[in-house]
């Protein structure tokens, strides 16, 4: 008798906790992730970075975070806040942040990783022509193609002078001829916008032909 009333003490234990666990579970309100950021969105091969989540809980319940990414790995993929290591290969990686409450409540938020390869940007003056001829009336379009091109700035040199930072496409610069004459060194210096040590470069010569100015006759 005495082990029958046990027993039963204890299914109607296990009963009141279980039922208090689904209670709980029905009335739970998942945590909020507030926002999600990164210390930059745009970053180098091999870079690691921060990235941080900022989270609220309705009910007061305690909370942790996991991340994964499809890409690079991190030093510790739990916390409100980890490093992650960009991987070798360039190319768009995206995080992935879990947070949870103890009560089995979850929401998931993602962030995008623009990784870029630590190469040498592309550039090429195509505008004007290598060995031009122009009078020395109006102005000279110099245009400058270069990649990958929203994340590289252009730098315009004449006679290795710079006259012209242009941080975004299309590359361009509009240069007054008057008063000038003789050969003229076109340059374009094309830098990474992350990393402005990368550059690489293009050159041209084109040639001014001077005007006289014609006399005024008194009349």
């Amino acid at each position: 008798m005495m082990k029958k009333i046990v027993n039963i003490s204890i299914g109607l234990i296990l009963f009141f906790v279980l039922s208090c666990n689904v209670v709980d579970k029905l009335t739970n309100t998942p945590p909020l992730v507030e926002s999600i950021s990164a210390e930059k969105i745009i970053c180098n091969v091999g870079d690691t970075l921060w990235v941080r989540v900022q989270v609220s809980d309705p009910d007061d319940d305690p909370v942790t975070a996991s991340w994964t990414a499809d890409g690079g790995f991190f030093i510790s993929n739990q916390g409100i806040e980890v490093d992650w290591v960009a991987p070798k290969t360039a190319g768009y990686y995206t995080l992935i942040v879990t947070v949870r409450d103890d009560k089995g409540g979850e929401m998931e938020e993602r962030i995008s990783i623009t990784v870029l390869p630590l190469e040498k940007p592309v550039v090429r003056i195509t505008q004007p022509q290598d060995g031009a001829y122009f009078t020395a009336l109006g102005s000279l379009t110099i245009t400058v193609s270069a990649e990958p091109a929203n994340f590289v700035g252009v730098e315009f040199y004449l006679d290795d002078v710079k006259r012209l930072s242009d941080p975004s496409p299309p590359f361009t610069m509009d240069w007054p001829l008057d008063g000038l004459s003789g050969p003229l060194r076109i340059k374009a210096v094309a830098f990474r916008l992350d990393s402005p040590g990368i550059q690489s470069a293009d050159s041209i010569r084109v040639s001014i032909e001077g005007v006289i100015p014609v006399p005024r006759i008194k009349q």
